[in-house]
């Protein structure tokens, strides 16, 4: 005879196998979906750090390059400073000479302005003839000599100012 009835026990080993089958699949599926987002995050966490670290070196090599150029700034100016400074003294000419041959041609000087380009001294004469001679020594030394103003005042005689500047070739005095 045949017994065409499912037995429990033959139902019960067939629902085994499917329920081992589905838990085997889905524990395969779930394992794949945690390294996949184990691996995604862990990926996200790398990329960030990197970029994280770049951009801290990247600050600080810009801070470095600003304090660079500050002291490259302040560097060009103190050159620019010093060059000044040096063509200055250089072309100051001798103040020590040309105030020495002022007093050594006999003039009677007031005050007297000295500057590398120009100078002008204030003299006292007795006549307004002696300050025209008193003018005419300087002639000898520099190029342009002139005679700006002249007035008698009573407590002095005549004062006058001399504008001179300019010497001579032969007469370098620097």
């Amino acid at each position: 005879m045949i017994n065409l009835l499912v037995t429990e026990k033959q139902v019960d080993k067939k629902l085994m196998k499917l329920r081992r089958m589905v838990m085997t699949v889905t524990s395969g599926i779930l394992v794949a979906y945690l390294v996949s987002v184990g691996g995604f995050g862990g990926w996200t966490w790398y990329v960030t750090s990197k970029q994280n670290r770049i951009n801290k070196e990247a600050e600080k090599l810009l801070t470095q390059v600003k304090a660079e150029a500050q002291t490259e700034a302040l560097i060009r100016k103190l050159a620019a400073r010093a060059e000044l400074v040096e063509k200055a003294v250089r072309e100051r000419g001798s103040a020590g000479e040309a105030g020495k041959f002022l007093v050594d041609t006999g003039n009677k000087v007031q005050y007297w302005n000295y500057s590398p380009a120009a100078q002008a001294a204030g003299i006292i004469g007795e006549s307004a003839e002696d300050l025209s001679l008193q003018t005419g020594k300087l002639t000898d030394k520099y190029l342009r000599v002139g005679l700006k103003s002249a007035m008698w005042q009573k407590d002095k005689g005549w004062t006058g100012e001399i504008n001179y500047e300019g010497l001579k070739a032969n007469d370098t005095a620097e």
